[in-house]
């Protein structure tokens, strides 16, 4: 985001955030303190930044859109709280963990279903070949 964002940190009860089409460049650090927050939509900005971890630690989040972010980077989220979940296929993010909420995603083709395969192989492998 550009400009001030400190002010988002401190809607702490705030349950929703729509931001779409804002021209965003980056994720507000405050995001991760919003402990309330339930349904987080980014989409369709122009974030280059990576994913925060930090949104991994939010009991409440129920959904995340981030589609339409062509230089989003970093790591799919795996808050297991999360049950819908919105990704560009064609971006620089990393499946993480595969989470009930990409079910749908993969199903309908929108994930490159290549990457998701070699994740699973090289984990399933790595975690095998080590115990």
């Amino acid at each position: 985001m550009t400009g001030n964002t400190k002010e988002i940190g401190e809607l702490s009860n705030i349950k929703v955030i729509d931001l779409v089409g804002n021209e965003i460049t980056n994720f507000p650090s405050e995001l991760g303190n919003l402990e309330n927050l339930e349904d987080l939509n980014i989409g369709y900005n122009e974030i280059d930044d990576v994913i925060p971890e930090s949104l991994n630690k939010l009991k409440n989040l129920r959904r995340i859109y981030l589609s339409g972010n062509e230089k989003l980077r970093g790591k799919t989220l795996t808050n297991p709280s999360i049950k819908e979940c919105f990704y560009d296929e064609d971006v620089n993010v990393c499946i993480a963990k595969f989470m009930d909420c990409m079910k749908d995603e993969l199903e309908s083709n929108k994930y490159n279903y290549k990457y998701f395969w070699n994740w699973y192989y090289y984990n399933y492998f790595k975690i095998n070949y080590h115990h």
